[in-house]
């Protein structure tokens, strides 16, 4: 589903058509569904569908459109639902599942797993200092300047390895953003504005109410728990174990933000946790 400015893009990462199950992920900020969830694909049961957006616009009404379809399409056929969404992605959640439910509204929830992974609730969430501001400006320092890991696809080595929140100085943020823009071309800025802008304006009212959407589904919430890289914790996930209809299960990982590629086995406990009947 497109238009001019921007796409959505379906991949399969991993097919078992005979499985009862379908799974659908949804990667962060200017991550590539594919690609972030790469290193995890087969964590998850059934055929395994990861969704992402390309273009300079965020179509995030056809989007969550979109997997919404996927889910009706596959609840239909009996499937039972997994819905995972990193970072963004995990915002898109509630969204999404609130358009399904309009689709399918017989459909028996305790059929439908949904994990969130260090999903913010809009800028209120954004814990660390500088990603705050980072956000908020809607721009993205490169990951050389260690400043932010949005995307978190990852090991981080060397000159990728985020400071401390301290090590960072209000003065540095200057350079940092420079450097952000030119490492980044005006396509990838104004796609990352137009991310950014849906999560501060979501966060600001709507999620509260798409929330609701969840009443009857088991989720987990799993947090990327590191001292280098708070970027969304601890505040995120007690807006959602307050919000959340039923409290989720909180699970945490010793990793970067949504970084998929670090921890494995931690994950792989985590995801089979929230799997688990």
């Amino acid at each position: 589903m497109s238009n001019d400015k921007g796409k959505v893009v379906r991949t399969r990462l991993y097919g078992r058509p005979s499985s009862s199950t379908v799974t659908f992920l949804l990667s962060g900020v200017l991550a590539r569904g594919d690609e972030q969830f790469e290193p995890v694909r087969k964590l998850f049961p059934g055929t395994v569908w990861a969704y992402h957006t390309e273009g300079r616009d965020f179509p995030s009404g056809a989007l969550i459109h979109y997997v919404a379809k996927g889910m009706a399409v596959a609840a239909k056929a009996d499937k039972k639902l997994v819905l995972v969404g990193a970072s963004m992605g995990g915002m898109l959640v509630p969204f999404i599942v609130a358009e399904f439910r309009d689709m399918v509204p017989d459909f028996d929830m305790k059929r439908l797993r949904v994990i969130l992974v260090d999903a913010p609730n809009g800028l209120d969430g954004i814990a660390d200092p500088l990603a705050h501001r980072v956000l908020r400006h809607g721009a993205l320092a490169v990951p050389a300047a260690g400043a932010l890991s949005l995307i978190g696809t990852k090991v981080p080595v060397g000159d990728d390895m985020m400071p401390a929140r301290d090590e960072v100085t209000s003065g540095d943020y200057d350079d940092l953003v420079a450097k952000a823009k030119q490492g980044l071309s005006g396509h990838y800025l104004s796609m990352l504005a137009r991310q950014t802008r849906w999560m501060i304006e979501a966060g600001r009212g709507p999620i509260e109410q798409a929330v609701k959407s969840l009443d009857g589904a088991k989720v987990v919430y799993v947090v990327c728990d590191t001292a280098k890289s708070p970027v969304v914790q601890p505040d995120s996930a007690k807006w959602w174990v307050n919000n959340l209809p039923q409290k989720p299960k909180v699970l945490a990982v010793k990793a970067t933000h949504c970084g998929f590629r670090q921890n494995y086995d931690r994950y792989e406990e985590c995801f089979a946790a929230a799997l688990a009947a």
